[in-house]
């Protein structure tokens, strides 16, 4: 991640049993989780853990166990930079509303303002 510090992410994959334990599907589930919930109280609502690698382990010799490492796939959104010729960036344009009535249109067009 570049946005959330390796102790954090290490944090997580400890309270979630991930790191010194069996690998099981729901050890995973739980520290993907804990890392999504990261970077939502961070701010970066659409950053979120995609996926997971078993990836075994590399020294060549031989294991009774199956021993490796998991490598844990995030998707980090960033936004375009302006750049002096201001190609391949535009401003984004958000309007904030509190709440949309199903059925309530009474004349108000704020509704379809929003599609």
């Amino acid at each position: 991640s570049d946005i959330l510090p390796p102790d954090v992410v290490t944090q997580c994959a400890k309270e979630s049993n991930l790191i010194g334990s069996t690998l099981t599907p729901e050890s995973l589930e739980l520290t993907a989780n804990m890392i999504n919930r990261q970077y939502l109280e961070h701010g970066y609502v659409m950053n979120s853990v995609t996926g997971a690698v078993l990836v075994p382990s590399s020294d060549g010799k031989e294991h009774d166990n199956n021993e490796g490492h998991v490598l844990l796939k995030v998707r980090e959104v960033r936004l375009a930079k302006n750049n002096s010729r201001g190609r391949n960036a535009s401003p984004v344009h958000i309007r904030f509303v509190e709440k949309i009535n199903d059925g309530d249109t009474g004349g108000n067009d704020d509704e379809s303002a929003l599609l």
